[in-house]
């Protein structure tokens, strides 16, 4: 059951906390967000890309696929450490 004396009748009498958010930090950190995301697939996706045309060009399909998908994931994640590191 619920305590209504708990609560206040009129919600402009709660103190709101005063915390100072700094904008400029906080659209640098969620460019470096987006920026972490997009490299991460972007750089997935031309392994991929580079393998695929490794393959045909080869015609030794999925050799080169899986190792240059693998490359660039690997690419992706170095980049994500090395902007993680930062924070």
């Amino acid at each position: 059951m619920i305590n209504t004396q708990d609560i206040p009748e009129n919600q402009e009498n709660i103190p709101k906390p005063k915390v100072k958010i700094d904008k400029k930090e906080t659209c640098k950190v969620m460019g470096d967000g987006l920026a972490l995301a997009i490299h991460l697939v972007v750089s997935t996706l031309m392994g991929m890309g580079l393998g695929y045309a490794l393959d045909n060009w080869l015609g030794t399909f999925p050799i080169f696929f899986f190792i240059c998908m693998i490359l660039g994931f690997a690419s992706g994640m170095r980049y994500l450490f090395q902007i993680g590191m930062r924070y």
